[in-house]
């Protein structure tokens, strides 16, 4: 009950803390002088850079895509049942605290979500595709972290992939394959689950933007 309470108390500061800072974004650039204009915004034909947004084109020499990332999720054709789960900005959302929670990646993202959940009391696995966590920093910081991580309860689930995700009534159903080197592949079941969290890697969110008008 303490730990759930935690969650909501956590919760509540980081959403009052994001939105003070949104605030203050929006103060600074009404301060600076900084049109805003509200809506989806897509290229359009024209003999400079245009974007068309509502129905009104902007043109500029110049128009910078900083649209930013967005989390990948894979498709239902590589793992039926994959859009059961959700992604680091549904963690941001959540309300209370997952009993059992997976966490699918090797990456900081996955790390610090796996470990927060953790320590919040939420029985967390990471499911990854090698043996140590994040692989592309130095490899003593990456096998100290993973030793750490198992330390501090959080089960590592290595050389492992998610073949299927079914709902049942009492949760996510994970079908999951284990391949170590050398061994042969073992197919094990974890049930149950009530947060599946995919943090496999980044997306551009440039889906919708007409990129194909900027061909010449």
């Amino acid at each position: 009950v303490l730990t759930r309470s935690l969650h909501s108390v956590i919760k509540e500061k980081r959403d009052a803390y994001v939105s003070r800072l949104n605030t203050i974004y929006q103060n600074n650039l009404t301060k600076s002088h900084i049109e805003i204009i509200h809506g989806y915004a897509a290229f359009a034909d024209g003999p400079q850079p245009t974007v068309e947004v509502s129905g009104k084109k902007y043109t500029a020499p110049h128009i910078l895509i900083a649209t930013g990332g967005v989390p990948t999720v894979p498709h239902e054709s590589q793992i039926p049942g994959a859009s059961l789960g959700i992604t680091s900005d549904g963690f941001f959302q959540l309300e209370d605290l997952p009993s059992r929670s997976v966490i699918v990646g090797a990456g900081y993202i996955a790390v610090e979500i796996a470990g927060i959940l953790s320590a919040l009391g939420s029985k967390t696995s990471l499911m990854i595709r090698h043996d140590k966590v994040l692989r592309n920093f130095d490899s003593l910081i990456s096998s100290n972290c993973t030793e750490e991580l198992e330390n501090a309860g959080v089960e590592v689930l290595k050389f492992s992939q998610v073949k299927e995700v079914k709902k049942t009534p009492s949760g996510l159903e994970l079908h999951v394959v284990t391949a170590v080197p050398g061994r042969k592949p073992t197919a094990t079941v974890i049930p149950d689950v009530d947060c599946l969290l995919w943090a496999i890697g980044r997306d551009p969110n440039s889906r919708g933007l007409n990129l194909n008008k900027l061909v010449s």
